[in-house]
Order: structure tokens, then C-alpha cells, then sequence
């Protein structure tokens, strides 16, 4: 019993320790911060960084610099290309213009020699009665089409067929006088004269003048040669007698040439204008200069001629 009562008053003496009380979290960081001191991080040497950076930044600077020299150099030279470019095209175009215009020039040179050397030809002998009443005059020669296109644009002439189909294989322009064939030919101004009416003898001494005027004859057998038509195409200025009455004694009509402009319903029918330039395909033709379109023709210039038996100089006056 008394060991009992002993060691019941020793536990007595000696009560058991209380657990260790709990710390807070500001002491905990506390006391972490103190463990770390001892062991800082080592500290970071900006300044070296951004001189690196501005060093790096001077270098890209510098490039930049050199390359916008670059760019304007570059940009200088493309701008001198250009203009050589441009200069050099507006010369090829200049070129082509010449040559188109050269190949125009070069067909109406030979209608125009051609038609010189044909109108200062005496008339045939008419083999029929109606030879000498009307006639015309045609002369030819071989051209592109092309060619012929540019003739009439260097002649200023309207071709009548140009949205047409048939003017692949065809191209047709008129004139409504001599005065304009001359003109788009070329005729030089001291041969006109000559060329529109002139009195030939042939062989056996006899007299024949030919005339270019487009010439008709009514049911009554009236003449009418047509001078020039109106510009709204409904009167016609003519040259024509009031009676046509041949006085056998004198070898002459009673009434002399007048002219007179009237409408075109006192006149025979007119038919469309009788001076042309008609260009037409050859069937066998091919392509030029790889264009379908441009084939190789013959331009056919035509002109109404009138050819009395004799001086005939009573007409010639009104032309």
C-alpha cells in the first residue's frame, strides 16, 4: 500500500508536460526568412543586360539605315527602268505607226501610179452602142488587208462594212466626187485637170474625149451627169440639157449643158456612189504575220467615165 501511495504522489509531484503550443503562420515566415538568410540569391546585373540590348539595337539601327539606301537606290533605278521602258515603247509604237502607215502609203502610191498611167490611155473603139454611154475605169493591185485598212486611214476615208462579217473577206469605201478620189489618191493638184477630162486622137485621126462624171440616160433618152449629190442624199446637182434635140445641119443640139440641182426623184435611180475602193480576199489566201484576219487581196480603185465620140468640150466646161 505505501508503494502504491508513493508513486501515486511522485506522478502528483510530476504532472505529464503539455504539448508544444502551435505557432502562426507570420512566426512560421519568420522564422523561414531567418533559415534563408544565410543562403541569398546572387543579384542580376541589368546595366549589362541593356547595353547588350542597346548594342544589339544599334547594330539592327544600323542595317535599317542601310537598308532603306538600298531600298531608295533600288527604287531610283526601277523608276529610271520605267522611263526607259516607257521611251523605248513609245518608239516600237512609233515604229509600228510608221510601218502601218508605210504599207497605207505604199498601196495608195500604186493605185495612184497605176491610175496616172491608165487615164492617159486612149479609149478602146466601142464595139456596141452602149459602150460609149457608160463605162468605167478600174484599176488594181495586190495588198493585205491591213494594208488596205491603213490606205483608207491615211486617205481619211470611211470603210462602209466595218462591223460587218463579210469585212474579213471584204472591205468596201466611196467617195461621192472626183475631187475626193483625187484627194485620196494623192493626185497631185496640176494633173487633175488632165485626168478629169481630156480629148484623145487616134490613129485614124478621129476625136474622143473621156470624162470622169457618172453618166445616165433616162427612158426618154435625156443625158444627166451627175456633178455631186446632196449632203442629206435627196437633191443632186447635175449637168443636163431642157430638150435633147440634135440639129443635123450644124452637127449640134439646139439647147446647150446647164446645171441644175434638183431632187433625186426627177433623175434616174443613182445607184450608190460609183467612185470606190474595194479590197477582196483572194480564196486561196493565208494568214499574214500570224493574223487570221489579215489576208492577202486585191484593192480595186473604180471611177465612172463618160466617153463621147468627138472634141466634146461643151461638157468638159462643167466638170
Amino acid at each position: 500500500m505505501a508503494d502504491h501511495s508513493g508513486s501515486a504522489a511522485m506522478r502528483l509531484e510530476h504532472p505529464a508536460s503539455p504539448p508544444p503550443p502551435l505557432r502562426s503562420s507570420a512566426a512560421a515566415q519568420s522564422s523561414t526568412t531567418m533559415c534563408t538568410a544565410g543562403h541569398k540569391r546572387p543579384r542580376r546585373n541589368h546595366n549589362k543586360e541593356i547595353d547588350s540590348i542597346n548594342d544589339k539595337l544599334d547594330v539592327l539601327m544600323e542595317r535599317d539605315a542601310d537598308l532603306q539606301q538600298t531600298i531608295a537606290a533600288l527604287r531610283a533605278e526601277a523608276s529610271v527602268a520605267r522611263s526607259l521602258l516607257a521611251s523605248f515603247q513609245a518608239v516600237r509604237a512609233a515604229h509600228e505607226i510608221d510601218a502601218e502607215r508605210a504599207r497605207g502609203k505604199e498601196v495608195r502610191d500604186c493605185l495612184r501610179s497605176s491610175f496616172l498611167v491608165r487615164i492617159r490611155k486612149c479609149p478602146p473603139v466601142p464595139r456596141r452602142v452602149v459602150d460609149d454611154e457608160a463605162s468605167t475605169v478600174s484599176i488594181a493591185t495586190d495588198c493585205s488587208r491591213e494594208a488596205f485598212v491603213e490606205f483608207l486611214r491615211v486617205a481619211g476615208l470611211q470603210q462602209e462594212n466595218a462591223l460587218t462579217l463579210s469585212s474579213r473577206s471584204t472591205c468596201v469605201a466611196r467617195v461621192e466626187s472626183a475631187a475626193d478620189f483625187f484627194a485620196a489618191l494623192d493626185v497631185p493638184n496640176e494633173l487633175t485637170g488632165v485626168c478629169l477630162s481630156r480629148t484623145f486622137v487616134r490613129q485614124n485621126q478621129s476625136r474622143v474625149r473621156r470624162s470622169i462624171v457618172q453618166h445616165l440616160v433616162d427612158d426618154d433618152g435625156r443625158d444627166w451627169f451627175v456633178l455631186r449629190r446632196g449632203p442629206c442624199g435627196r437633191r443632186v446637182t447635175v449637168v443636163t440639157r431642157e430638150v435633147e434635140e440634135f440639129d443635123v445641119s450644124v452637127q449640134s443640139f439646139t439647147e446647150e449643158y446647164l446645171v441644175r440641182t434638183v431632187g433625186i426623184d426627177e433623175v434616174p435611180p443613182l445607184g450608190p456612189l460609183p467612185f470606190s475602193f474595194v479590197w477582196k480576199a483572194h480564196h486561196l489566201s493565208g494568214a499574214v504575220d500570224g493574223a487570221p484576219t489579215n489576208r492577202i487581196g486585191k484593192a480595186t480603185a473604180t471611177i465612172p467615165t463618160y466617153v463621147h465620140e468627138g472634141h466634146g468640150i461643151e461638157l468638159s466646161r462643167w466638170l
